[in-house]
């Protein structure tokens, strides 16, 4: 019965049509959520696991196929969608929650509520602002006032808390609530007590921005929801480090397509992005996914930093392979110790001079293939993380197979690149940009900037300033790794003067807001730019749309 009741889990999620026994799915987990385990058909209760530690996406389901259920059933589910009935409450000391709580009964609290308070403030101090994040919009007087409402309420074990979407108010926004569990005792919590509730806390209020402030478009992007509020866990109670509980799935299968992880188990690309950029990054993708799928977004807003999905894929590939015990002290993930293994797509002996493999790949995957050459009295392992960077087929749903043929060699041949030593590889395929290779050999990486691009030309031209928020600007690198930006009129007016980071990621760029020493926007027009790093300058011109 178990693993009957799992796949239905699987399959009712975000699909657009419901069969009456995925409905039966749908409508028990949405009891077992809601703690009401005793409406329950006892057959489904048995070995039932949860689909994740969040109720947001089963909420999401039932809202949107109510009309679906029978007519006694949406009377059980209108009550439940509603916000619960408490005893008691009181507001937090930053004045923005109001916190809902039975003081008896099976909904009183487990853990101390003046350290949930702190949680919930902590939550809003570093998401709103320090990270500057819209917070959600007041909900017109529901509960009581205009504050956020927080409900503590006894959910089914293994949920730690859900954001429930309650009234659409424009442009696929949402005002919201949340329900958090009493406390965390009992299967599935992997942290209990306060540490549960501080996660928690992290994890649905960032939630409740998501579809409050950027877009409810969870159906169809569960996945980043999901790893943004994950890893706002860890951004927000760096200490309690309930996320490693979930990334066994991802490490298990990084060949799978990107998007149809559920999301727990990568908070670690959001980790991986903060550290190759900033928080300032995972809040422009969500930013662009107003308009944009989340895959799409993460793209956008790669490109603004002179890099793509594709490329940024690539070198999380190596992060994720140096975890456990392959850890490197003071590089990749900080925690990386503690992380499961990588486990590879194959294993292949080398044979000299040449050895050739077929793979069939997923979108937007990364394909770990691991040779190892005994033909020199010694061992050499080399590791040829591949990565499928179709972030357009990754958005279908029906997710098609992209093959390549992987060749290894030891000695060079038409089409093949050096990767370090008697080491070649070639890639075929029907589209070979779609690709990008990085190679670990005996456990070191190779250079990850060697298909670094020298450009010269200013992207996105024309620059925008409503479409866009970054200008990228042609430069050569040099050792301290900054170089002086000037900007200038057709009639030589210096109009911008500073020093600049180099960027060396895909493209070697410098960045621009677009805006003059004054701060301010500049007319629409064309413009000059020079870069000039130690002795090397560039210059050209680009267009500026002032709208």
């Amino acid at each position: 019965m178990k693993k009957t009741i799992l796949i239905f889990a699987l399959v009712y999620f975000f699909s657009a049509e419901l069969s009456s026994q995925n409905l039966d799915s749908l409508y028990y987990s949405f009891l077992y959520l809601k703690g009401k385990a005793d409406l329950i058909d006892n057959t489904f209760l048995i070995d039932y696991t949860p689909s994740g530690k969040c109720g947001l996406g089963i909420i999401t389901e039932v809202r949107n196929n109510l009309s679906l259920f029978s007519i006694e059933r949406q009377s059980v589910l209108g009550v439940l969608l509603t916000r619960p009935a408490l005893q008691k409450s009181f507001v937090t000391g930053s004045g923005f929650f109001r916190v809902h709580y039975d003081s008896t009964g099976i909904n009183a609290p487990a853990y101390s509520l003046t350290a949930f308070a702190e949680a919930l403030d902590s939550a809003y101090n570093f998401e709103v602002n320090k990270l500057r994040y819209v917070a959600p919009p007041s909900d017109n007087g529901a509960g009581g006032d205009d504050l956020f409402d927080i409900y503590i309420v006894n959910l089914g074990n293994g949920y730690y808390g859900a954001t429930t979407p309650e009234t659409n108010i424009g442009n696929d926004k949402w005002i919201s609530y949340i329900e958090v569990d009493n406390d965390f005792i009992g299967p599935g919590f992997n942290s209990t007590g306060i540490a549960g509730a501080q996660v928690t806390a992290a994890h649905e209020f960032h939630h409740a921005i998501q579809v409050g402030s950027y877009i409810n478009r969870y159906s169809l992007d569960d996945f980043y929801y999901e790893i943004t509020s994950t890893a706002m866990e860890e951004f927000v109670f760096d200490d309690v480090n309930d996320y490693y509980s979930y990334m066994g799935s991802y490490f298990l299968h990084p060949d799978r397509t990107f998007s149809v992880n559920d999301g727990y188990n990568l908070a670690v690309w959001n980790l991986f992005l903060k550290d190759r950029y900033d928080h300032n990054l995972l809040r422009r993708i969500w930013e662009l996914m107003v308009n944009n799928r989340a895959l799409t977004a993460i793209n956008l807003a790669l490109a603004e930093k002179g890099s793509s999905f594709k490329y940024e894929l690539n070198i999380f590939g190596v992060w994720t392979y140096f975890t456990k015990g392959r850890t490197k002290a003071g590089e990749y993930f900080e925690e990386a110790e503690f992380y499961p293994s990588i486990t590879p797509l194959n294993y292949y002996n080398f044979q000299p001079p040449r050895s050739e493999v077929m793979i069939g790949s997923k979108p937007v995957s990364n394909n770990f293939l691991v040779f190892i050459d005994l033909s020199q009295g010694g061992t050499d392992t080399l590791v040829s993380i591949i990565t499928n960077g179709d972030v357009a087929s990754g958005l279908s749903q029906t997710v098609p197979t992209f093959d390549f043929t992987y060749v290894l060699t030891n000695q060079p041949e038409q089409g093949a690149v050096k990767i370090i030593h008697n080491y070649y590889s070639k890639i075929t395929s029907n589209n070979n940009s779609l690709l990008q290779e990085i190679n670990i050999f005996n456990n070191v990486a190779t250079d990850p900037n060697l298909e670094r691009e020298i450009i010269d030309y200013v992207y996105p031209q024309p620059f925008s300033y409503k479409l866009n928020t970054t200008l990228n600007i042609p430069v050569e690198l040099n050792p301290a790794n900054e170089a002086e930006l000037y900007i200038y009129t057709p009639a030589m007016d210096l109009v911008y003067y500073g020093k600049h980071q180099i960027f060396s990621v895909s493209k070697i760029i410098v960045q621009w807001d677009g805006k003059d020493n004054n701060g301010m926007k500049l007319s629409s027009g064309i413009y000059i730019y020079i870069t000039k790093s130690g002795d090397n300058i560039k210059k050209g011109k680009f267009v500026i749309y002032n709208d």
